[in-house]
């Protein structure tokens, strides 16, 4: 009877190891090894060899401060797969809101204001947005593991910014709203009436209408009122 239990594992063993392959993991020690979102191993040495059935598996390698290496393997012989791990850095975005999105790598995550944000140093631009303002795109040179701070001021769409030389008196839609340098927000497609106003100056008039979310920014110089009177002057002469 024992022997016939023996033959049995034997038996047993040889049918399961002659139908799974070799899968060859190159990764850095101490990585962590999943396979169908299940721990299989740890990296004791950069080279590690486990066995499977034949089938499709979901791989994952992950190690702190490094992002995740993710693959999908079809095991039909023996594989070997390559986990060049890339290092994350800290990123804390400051900005004039509480909350916004941010887009890298196909990701688009909504973070709150100076949170920490780990990024892949391998990333260079992202862009974050927020409903009714500007996008923004951002330049990164990121260094593994050290922290970057960014401060980002967001635009609100539709933003108009009017100056003029000299400092004037500015009224929109004949309502006074203050004075220049002057910021504000207007819709689009709408007529606006910009007056700006200064003593010894000459009243000047514009009609505006926004055709883009695009900030504005207009300038306006005025002219004095005695030159037009020395024209006049000299025109009766």
């Amino acid at each position: 009877m024992k022997k016939n239990n023996f033959i049995l594992i034997i038996f047993l063993t040889f049918t399961i190891l002659s139908f799974s392959f070799q899968l060859t993991i190159n990764a850095p020690k101490g990585a962590l090894v999943y396979v169908n979102n299940q721990y299989t191993l740890t990296m004791k040495r950069t080279k590690e060899i486990i066995q499977l059935n034949k089938g499709t598996y979901n791989i994952l390698i992950s190690k702190y401060g490094y992002k995740d290496f993710k693959t999908s393997i079809s095991i039909d012989s023996d594989k070997e797969i390559t986990a060049e791990l890339i290092p994350l850095a800290s990123v804390i975005f400051h900005s004039n809101l509480n909350s916004f999105y941010i887009m890298f790598d196909n990701n688009k995550l909504l973070i709150h204001n100076s949170e920490i944000l780990k990024i892949p140093i391998n990333i260079n631009k992202v862009i974050l947005s927020s409903k009714n303002y500007k996008s923004q795109e951002i330049e990164l040179n990121l260094r593994p593991f050290e922290t970057t701070d960014i401060n980002v001021d967001f635009i609100p769409n539709g933003m108009i910014t009017i100056e003029s030389t000299p400092i004037a008196n500015l009224y929109i839609n004949n309502v006074f709203v203050g004075e220049t340098p002057y910021s504000t927000i207007l819709s689009l497609n709408k007529k606006y009436n910009l007056k700006l106003e200064k003593s010894g100056y000459l009243t000047l008039e514009k009609s505006i209408s926004l055709k883009s979310d695009e900030p504005v920014n207009l300038k306006y110089e005025l002219k004095k009122e005695f030159n037009c009177m020395l024209i006049l002057h000299h025109k009766m002469l």
